[in-house]
């Protein structure tokens, strides 16, 4: 696992379960645009 994905887990888990939600939301936004952007 590279360096930023293990600091973005280690902030996710100082998050309260609500902001958990969101940061999980954001982060599946995301994903989803960049595997869209490389059907093109």
């Amino acid at each position: 696992m590279s360096n930023q994905l293990s600091e973005l887990i280690h902030k996710a888990e100082q998050l309260t379960p609500v902001d958990q939600l969101r940061f999980i939301a954001h982060l599946a936004q995301k994903l989803s645009e960049k595997i869209l952007d490389n059907q093109k």
